[in-house]
């Protein structure tokens, strides 16, 4: 029916998209007095037939489509009997019972168990100890990426039992193309590998830029070890570092009617005079100014000590 458009009622003929057959009911009314007091019937039947999409989702054993409900239907059977009597025909499509779908397939070299691709741009890492199983009567390897691959196995057509002396350039040529063969697969790696090193020499440079610019005295002290610098970002690379002196304990003071981003301290000299100034938290440093800010705005001050004291 759905190859040939015919059916058991008929031919079918294209209307709208909709392929039906065109059996239409034809009575005529009996005249009297032969038409009373009698029921009369008849019937016609035609055929219709139309497409739709039928899709199904990995795991899942009934399709679904926008004809009905298929909840009682097999998508690997091709076919199922609707409710209403209509028949729903499709072909199955193999891959949707796979848990793995094929996506390409690629030459490349590997080194232990790193595998990169011939242009450089796809790599993979699996061992021997890596999980493997088999998936639509393929044999797949699970790697450290999630991709699951299947390994080409060469197996030799046959190797002679006995290997007398060589007494042509053989072994020579053969030595040579094993050597070129390990330099190609060596400086795919080593070239990689230096590329790595790069990337990741520019990452962290980056980065450590960054912190300058935003954390120059925290860098610097964790840099050099040492917490006892001031350090200021000065632009193209530059850091001026200034060694700090070590204060007495400093005593909180309290914002009265107005507030400041920093907490605000008492000092005593080694004078024996009191200095009233600002205290950056992360740092210890002391500061002359800090900006004013509105008391609703002023958020709990915590200071890095020992044990972090939650000031509010």
């Amino acid at each position: 029916m759905a190859l040939h458009h015919r059916c058991a009622h008929g031919d079918l003929t294209a209307l709208s998209g909709v392929w039906r057959t065109q059996n239409f009911l034809k009575f005529s009314f009996p005249s009297a007095p032969f038409g009373c007091c009698v029921s009369h019937r008849k019937e016609v039947t035609n055929c219709y037939l139309y497409s739709t999409e039928v899709h199904v989702r990995h795991g899942e054993l009934s399709p679904q489509a926008a004809v009905g409900d298929l909840s009682a239907c097999s998508y690997a059977d091709g076919s199922c009997t609707l409710a209403d009597g209509s028949l729903l025909i499709w072909t199955p499509d193999t891959e949707e019972a796979c848990k793995y779908i094929f996506v390409s397939r690629l030459t490349g070299y590997r080194w232990d168990t790193i595998w990169v691709s011939d242009d450089k741009e796809f790599a993979l890492s699996w061992s021997n100890q890596s999980t493997t199983f088999w998936d639509c009567v393929k044999e797949l390897t699970l790697t450290d990426q999630g991709y699951a691959v299947a390994i080409s196995r060469r197996q030799p057509r046959g190797v002679p039992e006995d290997v007398g002396m060589v007494t042509s350039n053989q072994l020579a040529a053969q030595l040579l193309a094993v050597e070129g063969a390990t330099y190609s697969s060596v400086s795919v790696f080593y070239r990689n590998a230096l590329r790595l090193l790069c990337d990741r020499t520019s990452i962290l440079s980056s980065a450590f830029h960054a912190a300058l610019l935003t954390q120059p005295t925290i860098t610097m002290r964790l840099l050099l070890d040492r917490q006892d610098i001031s350090a200021s970002y000065l632009g193209n690379g530059h850091v001026q570092v200034q060694r700090c002196v070590a204060l007495s304990p400093v005593e909180l003071i309290a914002f009265n009617t107005t507030c400041y981003s920093l907490p605000r301290v008492q000092i005593r000299l080694p004078s024996g005079s009191l200095l009233r100034a600002f205290m950056e938290q992360a740092t210890g440093i002391i500061r002359r100014q800090a900006s004013p800010l509105s008391c609703t705005e002023v958020s709990p001050i915590i200071l890095h000590t020992a044990k972090s004291v939650r000031v509010e």
